[in-house]
């Protein structure tokens, strides 16, 4: 009995560490967005070739995992592919009406959609650790965005930005119960050509040019589709799979942390006393976070 919980604490030591360096390489998507923007690539665009050029490597990575016995497993897979395009349609759109720093902000809230929804969705109490670890990541996400000019307001910019905590939350709980019969390596695969499909579609619906891109923007795709979404969500889709949704969600908080360290090695952008202070808050969330019983023993999951 011992040895099954010494074994079940480390691999969810282990899922903890693939989302958390997961998300430390999605923080570069900032960058590499705002680049690929600059030269000429709209938001649909992005999250089109973000996926279409990870794709033939997340194939290869997982061209030897063997399929689920259940076919209606990809389901889930491509439900979450379909959400996560809508969730970053929605932020880029909250973009348009809002500051960056603030859209960030209410993007945090997404562990506490996620709890909210384990709850009345599925009548699972948050453990005392885990919305302690909640409480102190998101306060953590708010002071690295309040360092960074958000504001508290309700206009059209706050409630899509809103919408898209929700939306991925949504994402979150769905791509966890995909990991319940699909590896990482499968599961990433058919999240992103879901993805791929809806962003190209609507895209089309709306006259969005998907060619005539600068060498510079074309190069920052590249890095979105291989640090981002192959490297990044591959980690994080791994994790996800040995963790509960709720400390993923937490982890995932490092992100902001990560964009704001990659700005200023990259970008020379100025780091403020309150950064530290909310990279503090974020880590000590998480370590609570951690703290709190993750995925039962009895539910399968694929590696």
């Amino acid at each position: 009995m011992g040895g099954r919980l010494m074994t079940q604490e480390k691999t969810s030591l282990h899922g903890l560490n693939g989302v958390l360096t997961g998300g430390l390489l999605i923080g570069f998507s900032g960058i590499f967005t705002k680049w690929a923007e600059q030269g000429g690539v709209g938001n649909l665009g992005v999250g089109f070739y973000r996926m279409l050029f990870a794709l033939p490597f997340i194939y290869l990575l997982g061209l030897k995992d063997p399929y689920p016995e259940v076919k209606t497993s990809y389901r889930w897979a491509w439900l979450a592919g379909a959400i996560f395009a809508v969730d970053l349609s929605i932020w880029h759109a909250s973009l348009h009406y809002t500051t960056a720093a603030n859209s960030t902000l209410l993007i945090g809230l997404a562990p506490c959609w996620v709890m909210l929804i384990e709850f009345f969705v599925k009548g699972k109490r948050p453990h005392a650790l885990a919305f302690m670890g909640i409480v102190f990541a998101f306060t953590g996400a708010a002071l690295l965005a309040f360092s960074k000019g958000a504001r508290f307001g309700l206009g059209y910019g706050e409630i899509l930005a809103s919408v898209a905590s929700m939306a991925y939350a949504v994402f979150m709980l769905t791509m966890n119960e995909t990991r319940k019969f699909l590896s990482a390596r499968r599961a990433l695969l058919h999240v992103s050509l879901s993805s791929m499909v809806v962003f190209g579609a609507i895209g089309l619906l709306l006259g969005e040019s998907f060619t005539t891109f600068t060498p510079h923007a074309w190069k920052s795709l590249l890095g979105l589709g291989l640090v981002v979404q192959f490297l990044g969500w591959w980690a994080i889709s791994w994790g996800m799979g040995h963790i509960s949704s709720a400390l993923s969600s937490i982890g995932l908080l490092i992100q902001p942390l990560a964009t704001i360290v990659i700005g200023w090695w990259l970008l020379g952008e100025n780091l403020k006393p309150l950064h530290a202070l909310g990279a503090v808050f974020i880590l000590l969330g998480i370590a609570l976070g951690s703290r709190a019983p993750q995925k039962d023993a009895s539910i399968p999951t694929r590696e």
